[in-house]
């Protein structure tokens, strides 16, 4: 089978945090102002990435919150963008005021194990809400409660928020929430290697931060000279918004394996893109569920199972009815795989 068991949801443990904390950069930065492309314009929203680091040697007298916190600092000299804050401009047009005001980072311990989200963790993860920190909602904010950033109230929010908690294990989770206006899934991998890199003594990221963000911008006045589809406004049937409000979600795993199964089959096709590799447990987005006002999302990600190797899983969030269809295929392609 290629789903994966589901997460103990029985599980229950306990968070301490500290009060939250800005870090700002380790060295001065300009303040000045950065704009943004036409392309960042178009995703207001934030992203949930988690990652479960599993217990290491290497680690020994280390604390790994102290280690991050020191890293992210000396990250943030370098793409000291992030440690600004968003405005809005002329023409309800987003840009970056490059003040130094730090990222958000929270501190706590847990008492639990990483042995008890299970062999190979993978989304939906039981009682995620203890491992992210909620704002409270500001002032006529429409939701009771903000993760890390309001929906309504994206220019007043840290561009980053960075959670560190502490297992009893000895190993720890990352959770990161960032602002997609600022960021793509490529540009914060960039960000959270220079930080692996500053973690293990690095002076300076091995690949420099550039900010070119104009050469994403229309000309003056637009000139079309190709159709993107992928921006048609697609009106939505009753049918399709309606199953909309009955969604299921699925881990699928994919070896070695269940790759050469599919790779039989004319009617699929399955590319694994040389993605890079973090040390995690698992490393990806935190919820597969939509939050109010996004839409629901896919992903694929390298994973290790729980037997030790290396291949591909695919949190899917889908309508039941169609969910109920894929995994269907899926076994008649799979087979005891």
């Amino acid at each position: 089978m290629a789903i994966m068991a589901p997460s103990p949801t029985s599980l229950v443990f306990n968070v301490r945090r500290c009060e939250p904390e800005l870090v700002v950069p380790a060295k001065s930065t300009p303040h000045e102002f950065k704009q943004l492309s036409d392309v960042d314009d178009r995703e207001r929203h934030h992203v949930l990435v988690i990652m479960f680091y599993r217990y290491d040697q290497s680690l020994v007298g280390k604390d790994p919150v102290k280690v991050i916190r020191e890293a992210l600092a000396q990250t943030l000299a370098f793409y000291y963008p992030y440690a600004g804050r968003l405005r809005e401009g002329p023409d309800a047009k987003f840009m970056v005021e490059c003040t130094g005001g730090g990222v958000m980072f929270i501190e706590a311990d847990a008492d639990v194990t990483l042995e008890e989200f299970g062999d190979a963790p993978d989304p939906p993860f039981p009682c995620i809400d203890e491992l992210i920190f909620k704002f409270p909602a500001p002032e006529g904010c429409l939701i009771a409660h903000c993760y890390f950033f309001s929906f309504v109230d994206v220019l007043s929010r840290e561009a980053l928020c960075s959670p560190v908690t502490r297992l009893r294990c000895g190993g720890f989770v990352l959770a990161l929430r960032y602002n997609h206006i600022m960021n793509d899934g490529i540009s914060i991998l960039q960000f959270m290697i220079a930080v692996g890199e500053m973690a293990q003594g690095a002076t300076a990221p091995s690949i420099p931060p550039v900010w070119q963000r104009e050469l994403l911008n229309a000309r003056n006045p637009p000139q079309v000279t190709f159709t993107y589809h992928e921006f048609d406004e697609v009106v939505e049937s009753k049918v399709f918004a309606s199953s909309l409000h009955d969604m299921a979600c699925n881990c699928f795993y994919f070896g070695p394996t269940q790759i050469s199964a599919i790779r039989r089959k004319k009617n699929f096709l399955i590319t694994y893109i040389n993605l890079p590799r973090l040390r995690a447990a698992f490393g990806g987005p935190g919820k597969i569920f939509p939050e109010p006002g996004l839409d629901p999302a896919n992903f694929y990600m390298p994973m290790k199972n729980s037997q030790g190797e290396e291949g591909i899983m695919v949190p899917m969030c889908l309508p039941t009815l169609a969910m109920e269809r894929f995994v269907k295929e899926l076994d008649s392609i799979l087979g005891d795989h």
